[in-house]
């Protein structure tokens, strides 16, 4: 979300002319305005930019890599065991985006992104079920037991 953030502000000088007019709000809604332009047009600028970034590229054709590699269920062009789990993917996605070039601000937003894409397709595609059951089954358990007498 727009809230999280990665690292330290920015201190380009576009980004410090945000920071010294919030810090100079005064309650106006023409200051309101200016900050919130200023603030819409330095993010238009960072994903103008972002999509050129090496490391972005990086995670982006691992990613897909790792589609292609799935369906033919051959990752040894990933260096992936035969069976990979999420960690070894992960792993393997660190080493393939370097952070040697390019915005180490764009690197971990890059890998990060790409670590939620694997957590987030692995769980949706395996078969394992949560240990504590559905909320469902969940709350079950607690409307038949209301009386106290026993949980389980």
């Amino acid at each position: 979300m727009g809230h999280e953030r990665v690292g330290a502000l920015p201190k380009t000088r576009p980004w410090v002319k945000v920071i010294k007019n919030i810090a100079a709000f005064d309650g106006s809604e023409a200051l309101s305005r200016k900050i919130a332009n200023q603030t819409l047009d330095n993010v238009r600028s960072k994903f103008e930019s972002i999509q050129r970034d090496p490391n972005v590229r990086d995670a982006f054709k691992f990613l897909t890599e790792l589609a292609v590699s799935g369906a033919k269920g051959n990752w040894t062009s990933l260096r992936l065991p035969e069976n990979p789990t999420p960690f070894t993917v992960a792993k393997a996605l660190d080493k393939a985006v370097s952070g040697q070039t390019g915005s180490s601000e764009y690197t971990a937003i890059a890998k990060a992104a790409a670590t939620d894409a694997i957590g987030n397709w692995y769980a949706q595609n395996t078969a394992q079920t949560s240990l504590f059951g559905t909320a469902e089954e969940n709350s079950q358990v607690w409307e038949r037991r209301r009386n106290g007498r026993r949980l389980l």
